[in-house]
């Protein structure tokens, strides 16, 4: 899918867009359909309806390693009109 078709059904996603972060916030943040950590081994854990409320049995203390969060990754799956948007919150050192 180009980027502009996305754009076309998540106006956030457009090249430019002035307040992208703030629109992708509240857009995953108001119903998620699914709220999620990955373990840094690939496994999905069900974070429920928040990332800090729900954290992964034994490993609280990755709430204390913002941003890296122990080499978890978080993210959020939400939807618009059935289409569904999926956002992880990664930095940007951890793509190279």
């Amino acid at each position: 899918m180009t980027r502009e078709k996305a754009a076309s059904q998540f106006e956030f996603l457009a090249e430019k867009y002035r307040g992208r972060r703030k629109a992708i916030k509240e857009f995953t943040h108001t119903a998620p359909d699914f709220v999620f950590w990955i373990y840094p081994d690939g496994e999905l854990f069900d974070a429920k309806d928040a990332h800090k409320k729900n954290v992964p049995k034994g490993y609280r203390h990755i709430l204390e390693d913002e941003p890296d969060y122990g080499g978890f990754l978080r993210g959020r799956v939400a939807s618009n009109c059935g289409l569904n948007s999926l956002l992880f919150i990664v930095e940007p050192k951890l793509l190279l």
